[in-house]
């Protein structure tokens, strides 16, 4: 783990259906951790690993297409025999259970210049950007459904736009309201990859 990072956070993972244990993939090792997503203020570091595919040869019954061709190039030896080799078919799955995506917090120590709004400061990185034949100053609209998109509202217009589809890993979020009671406990929420999550670092 590298050295700073703090507050393990449950990981993202893909749960796959129940398969038999010789159709399921493997996983491969994890990688190495991140660089940190921000230098200061609280930011987030990710490993993740692979899902290995997993091959295994199982018989198949010939279809009657198969025995016609075959019963065509039979030799008068094989006819006597009446014998005819089952075909191999190789069985491909990358079906695995489990977190694909570990996270920690890190770099937590307050900016030099002072904490200022990070996704104020996203915002305010397009204001010399032209956006439709204009220059808008932008502030953070919060009240869009995503709350890790970087959503920002032109400032003294009756509008917003999605500037970015996803704010920088760390950005602070507001949680869905199915989760308010996590809320409540004085938990951290941040985006991560799109996502916002709780943080059950100090």
């Amino acid at each position: 783990m590298p050295q700073g990072l703090q507050g393990l956070w449950p990981g993202v993972g893909v749960l796959s259906p129940v398969t038999p244990s010789w159709l399921s993939g493997s996983w491969g090792p994890w990688s190495a951790w991140s660089g940190c997503s921000r230098t200061c203020g609280t930011g987030v570091a990710v490993q993740t690993r692979e899902c290995r595919r997993r091959t295994r040869s199982r018989a198949r019954t010939p279809d009657k297409q198969d025995q016609r061709k075959k019963h065509r190039k039979r030799s008068d030896r094989s006819k006597k025999e009446g014998v005819m080799k089952r075909k191999k078919e190789r069985v491909i799955s990358t079906q695995c259970v489990g977190q694909y995506k570990r996270v920690h917090v890190c770099n937590e120590q307050s900016c030099p210049n002072g904490n200022r709004d990070f996704r104020t400061l996203q915002c305010e990185a397009y204001n010399r950007q032209n956006f439709s034949g204009h220059f808008y100053q932008w502030e953070p609209f919060l009240s869009a459904p995503d709350p890790c998109q970087l959503n920002c509202r032109a400032k003294g217009f009756r509008f917003y736009a999605t500037l970015n589809q996803t704010v920088v890993d760390g950005t602070s979020c507001s949680p869905r309201p199915q989760a308010a009671a996590a809320a409540d406990r004085g938990l951290r929420w941040l985006c991560v990859t799109g996502i916002c999550q709780v943080s059950e670092g100090p």
